[in-house]
């Protein structure tokens, strides 16, 4: 979430499985937030189609029109942020931002907003407020990681593309939270990361073969759990 038009941003949820199916029913003829409540919102992309923003679970997964998240019901994003009914919906591209209508079919790694206005918080609430989900998603991050008996990465991160065998690619990109850290057109492709320049919680890195054409080859995506501070849990 972001409180100043997507200068910076806050991480209070993240997407653990895209969509993979579009509702053919159950969506309005507009774009845009159909309903929203602390169980999940689901989102109208227009000619009736839908798709659904919800928490994590076994019975969540058995629907292919859910984009999960690791959160339960009742977190921050979707209760004390959770955009209401009738918010538009656009696809964010770079700093812009272009709007959806009845053509769009979602894929992975779209990034979609929602510019809510909240009118029941001052500034100064919002502020508290999404200070307070950052340090509870933050700490139910390292619970996660403790749960799996798996410890934090600190210091320096090592990343490698693992290619198959003849594979030639014309430049491999290393990326954390999908922003490019390193790219290399030469072997071998490794790179070390400064983890105490990264906020304490979870990140996303990914490892990425392109050929001359800058398509994707092969890439590979994970999830890691940076903690430096001494105060953090």
């Amino acid at each position: 979430m972001s409180l100043d038009s997507g200068s910076t941003w806050k991480l209070i949820a993240r997407v653990v499985r895209p969509a993979i199916a579009v509702s053919p029913a159950g969506g309005s003829e507009k774009p845009g937030v159909e309903r929203s409540s602390a169980q999940g919102v689901t989102i109208s992309l227009g000619a009736g189609r839908a798709v659904r923003v919800l928490p994590d679970s076994p019975t969540a997964r058995k629907s292919k029109v859910g984009i999960l998240l690791n959160v339960p019901n009742g977190s921050a994003v979707f209760k004390d942020f959770g955009p209401p009914s009738g918010t538009q919906i656009a696809r964010r591209v770079g700093r812009s931002t272009l709007p959806i209508d009845g053509s769009y079919v979602p894929a992975d790694g779209d990034v979609l907003t929602a510019d809510v206005t909240q009118t029941r918080l001052t500034k100064e609430q919002l502020e508290r407020y999404s200070a307070d989900a950052v340090v509870r998603y933050r700490e139910a991050a390292f619970a996660r990681l403790r749960a799996d008996g798996r410890e934090p990465v600190s210091g320096k991160l090592t990343l490698s593309a693992n290619l198959a065998s003849g594979e030639k690619p014309a430049a491999v990109t290393f990326s954390v939270d999908f922003s490019i850290n390193s790219m290399m057109n030469t072997g071998p492709y490794k790179v070390s990361i400064n983890t105490r320049e990264l906020a304490d919680g979870d990140h996303v890195v990914e490892v990425r073969a392109l050929d001359r054409t800058s398509a994707v080859i092969s890439s590979s995506r994970r999830l890691v759990v940076v903690k430096n501070s001494p105060q953090a849990p």
